[in-house]
């Protein structure tokens, strides 16, 4: 038996942002070797009508992705997109039931699967399979999400190594609370915290939650210091179990706190590491200040002024 391989079919104009979460998401517990995803599994100057063809003949499990305008989308004339034998998500769903491969409809929010004489004819058993809610809200888009990926492990498909899970009961950040704006707001008018700049935005792969960190930018004098500067925190992160997603651009360290078990938003702990981190920067600069050994230039204009003085 062939081992499982998901194909997700969608409307990028009924369903794009949630089946780009819904992918990466799927994508986090399964690797990308499992799943196909025409925005994200294709390369820069692929034939792209080729790469999805060849995808899905591999395809035994076909994800169709149903919004509310999934039915009604249309062209540019005001023709239904889905009764063109050409448009896209017909062809795949066409050649997915042609091939009997497994449909497993994805229906979002509670839309209602269509009825058959709502579909073309070669599309019309589509109506006939099950279909499985995927909600867009917080608390339920996560628990439908561990539905849909357990249907698909029951199927065969395996698990990464390394796949992200769940904190144990009782551990303590599961008791953390995410701060006020009143809170927040009070506590970056503190001198160590001036610095650090609250940010909020949607990530695919955290959708639909809100990401909300506290980012602060540190400017090195060179590439080597900022790597310098990263090798020196990471095992204090390690030491105060608090890590950060964190970048390095050239002299440039950009540092995110979030608290993950939270739905990644900011909490004391965020604020407190983040005290700690200007801590530890100071002490960075002065380690860095006792050890370095004055280079030429710096000895030769020592002694002009011993010999001026």
């Amino acid at each position: 038996m062939a081992e499982p391989f998901v194909f997700l079919n969608y409307r990028r104009s009924d369903a794009g942002l949630a089946a780009q979460a819904l992918y990466l998401q799927l994508r986090e517990r399964f690797g990308s070797r499992s799943l196909f995803m025409d925005v994200n599994s294709i390369a820069w100057g692929a034939r792209w009508p080729e790469r999805i063809a060849s995808q899905l003949r591999r395809a035994n499990i076909v994800l169709p992705i149903v919004g509310e305008n999934w039915l009604k989308a249309a062209d540019d004339h005001g023709r239904r997109k889905l009764d063109d034998p050409k448009d896209w998500v017909h062809l795949e769903l066409a050649e997915a039931l042609r091939r009997r491969a497994r449909v497993l409809p994805i229906l979002l929010d509670g839309v209602a699967m269509p009825r058959p004489e709502a579909l073309p004819d070669d599309l019309r058993r589509l109506a006939n399979h099950q279909g499985l809610t995927l909600r867009t809200r917080t608390d339920e888009w996560h628990r439908d999400l561990k539905l849909i990926g357990d249907r698909l492990h029951v199927l065969g498909l395996p698990e990464r190594e390394g796949a992200p899970q769940s904190l144990p009961a009782g551990h303590p950040k599961q008791r953390l609370r995410a701060v006020t704006e009143e809170q927040l707001a009070t506590a970056l008018q503190e001198p160590d915290l001036r610095a650090w700049e609250p940010w909020e935005e949607t990530l695919p792969h955290e959708y639909p939650s809100t990401l909300q960190e506290l980012i602060r930018v540190f400017e090195c004098e060179t590439f080597s210091e900022a790597i310098q500067f990263m090798n020196f925190l990471a095992p204090r992160f390690d030491r105060v179990n608090h890590h950060p997603r964190w970048a390095n651009e050239w002299r440039r360290v950009a540092i995110r706190l979030t608290t993950w078990a939270v739905g990644n938003k900011l909490t004391r702990v965020d604020l407190d590491v983040a005290r700690q981190v200007e801590q530890w920067h100071r002490e960075f600069n002065g380690s860095r200040t006792t050890n370095e050994q004055p280079g030429p230039a710096a000895r030769q204009k020592r002694k002009r002024h011993s010999v001026s003085g």
